[in-house]
């Protein structure tokens, strides 16, 4: 009995122990089920990496909205910047002719010259300078695309009054001067708005190359205007319709621009509008994974939380971006003060000291060529090779070019002279090698152009557009605007004097300018490409300074 007993217990026991047993079992194979996953992300994640991935496609919708937003502004840029080079001669005669209606007297050429310089270059120059400043509170008051919609009309306005100032019964240098002012206001704004527009509607992924699309167009604006002016298109007698002309591509900015989405940024962290945000992303970027580029967004307004947009003065006061604000202006100061816009503005006069007048209209044209040509390289390099690399070594291109030119002229010059500086007695070159020389300056010319047109001409506008967050970001691009505006006008009103006074040295200013510059460059622009614009506004923010 005692055994039965024993052994009941026994199996008792056993069973109580195998209950447990596998009561424990069932609680770790709970706990297991309930524990984080720590293999492969779930499907949720998955997808958002397939939303990165289609961040880098081209669309038709984003290409579209692209190529309205350019066509309407910086083609327009561009075009102005020409304009009045190749129909200098026809203009300068109907500035004189209007002088004698007035005075009854005939006008020395100096006085014309004068009048045409400040008058259809520096007037533009100006009225550009003082809407920049402006525009960074257009920009943020009725947002990025609609902002160029309205200034479209300010266009068209110049295009009338440029054309309508040759008429007979009219007769008005008057109006051709207030047609150039009107063009500069609408410059002034849409420079900014288009770069703005191009930045914040590209994927992360080609957000560069589509900032250099905006230089690319600039540059076509510039060579079709120059085409354009030749005397067997629309010089000579015709050059009114050079302005006529610009009114074609503001009037399809107004009316087709309002087609594509507003910036989904502007949307978003500006107007509090997710829905309208989403909705562009999925337009532009033709796909509805967008989530991730939703909470990015989300999280710089957190950050960001009770910062309202910036003004000019609180940018310039915000110690916080005192770095970026630097950067921006000078990037825009070594663009004009690289001496380019005296280059198209006044290569016709450039080309006077070594060219025979007869080609000068058709090397103008070359040049304008060569720019645009060579940008296109540009738009895929600059997602390979980064911005820094395309920043600093076209610039040394540029440089060296400048200071080649600059021996040969001086050659050409003293060959022309007979004498030296010093007034002493030198040599006299033969005509073959005054040819030489002059394709020698030809050359330098065009390789100055190809570096800035690689270098300085689109990266200084992507940068400055990369390097703020939004709140500061339309500020920013005002206040570097105003810089480039500002550089170009002092250049616009200066060069004439020095190639006067400087004659074969007048663009030794320009070569101190870019060494100055493209030292800072190499010391004080970060590497932009790839990163976010949080990333980049930590790295030059004070504190991550003084940590490093």
């Amino acid at each position: 009995m005692a055994e039965q007993i024993a052994s009941d217990t026994g199996t008792n026991l056993d069973e109580e122990e195998i209950r447990k047993d596998d009561t424990v079992l069932v609680e770790e194979e709970t706990k297991i089920d309930d524990a984080p996953p720590t293999g492969p992300e779930p499907p949720a994640d998955h997808v958002e990496e397939e939303g990165e991935e289609a961040e880098g496609k081209v669309t038709k919708y984003l290409l579209l909205s692209i190529c309205l937003s350019c066509f309407g502004n910086a083609f327009q840029y561009g075009w102005h910047i020409a304009i009045i080079n190749q129909p200098a001669d026809q203009i300068k005669n109907f500035i004189r002719a209007t002088l004698v209606s007035r005075t009854g007297e005939i006008p020395d050429n100096e006085v014309v010259t004068i009048y045409y310089g400040f008058g259809m270059g520096a007037v533009f120059v100006f009225a550009g300078w003082i809407s920049s400043l402006f525009s960074g509170t257009w920009a943020d008051k009725f947002g990025r695309k609609r902002g160029m919609v309205l200034a479209a009309p300010i266009m068209i306005l110049s295009g009338c009054l440029g054309g309508i100032s040759n008429l007979d019964g009219i007769k008005a240098a008057e109006l051709l001067i207030l047609a150039r002012f009107v063009a500069g206001i609408h410059s002034g704004l849409c420079v900014s708005l288009n770069s703005l527009y191009l930045n914040e509607i590209a994927p992360k992924k080609i957000r560069g190359s589509v900032g250099v699309i905006f230089q690319l167009v600039i540059t076509f604006g510039i060579m079709i205007s120059q085409i354009a002016g030749l005397s067997e298109i629309l010089g000579g007698d015709r050059w009114p319709f050079l302005f006529v002309f610009t009114c074609f591509p503001s009037l399809a900015c107004f009316m087709l621009l309002p087609l594509c989405p507003e910036s989904p940024r502007y949307l978003l962290l500006s107007e509090k509008d997710e829905e309208g945000a989403r909705k562009a992303l999925i337009a532009l970027w033709d796909t509805t994974e967008v989530e991730g580029e939703i909470r990015r967004m989300h999280e710089e307004a957190r950050k960001a939380e009770g910062v309202k947009a910036y003004t000019l003065i609180e940018l310039i006061k915000d110690k916080s971006l005192r770095r970026g604000t630097i950067i921006a202006a000078m990037l825009m100061v070594g663009q004009q003060l690289s001496g380019v816009n005296a280059v198209f503005t006044y290569s016709t006069q450039l080309y006077e000291l070594f060219l025979e007048k007869d080609i000068m209209p058709y090397m103008v044209v070359l040049t304008g060529v060569v720019n645009f040509l060579v940008t296109i390289p540009a738009v895929p390099l600059i997602e390979k090779l980064g911005r820094r690399v395309l920043l600093i070594y076209p610039t040394i291109m540029a440089l060296c070019s400048f200071v080649l030119m600059t021996v040969f002229l001086k050659l050409l010059e003293d060959a022309e002279t007979g004498v030296d500086s010093e007034g002493v007695k030198t040599y006299d070159l033969d005509d073959s090698t005054k040819e030489a020389y002059g394709a020698i300056c030809v050359l330098c010319l065009m390789t100055f152009i190809i570096g800035f047109a690689v270098g300085l001409g689109p990266i200084p506008f992507i940068i400055v557009g990369e390097i703020f967050t939004q709140e500061p970001r339309a500020a920013a691009m005002a206040l570097a605007t105003s810089c480039n505006w500002a550089c170009n006008l002092m250049v616009t009103m200066l060069y004439p004097t020095m190639t006067e006074q400087l004659k074969a040295f007048a663009n030794l200013p320009f070569v101190a300018f870019l060494f100055i510059t493209l030292t800072f460059f190499f010391l004080r622009v970060p590497e932009t490409k790839g990163k976010s614009y949080e990333e980049l506004a930590e790295e030059l923010s004070p504190k991550k300074q003084t940590a490093a």
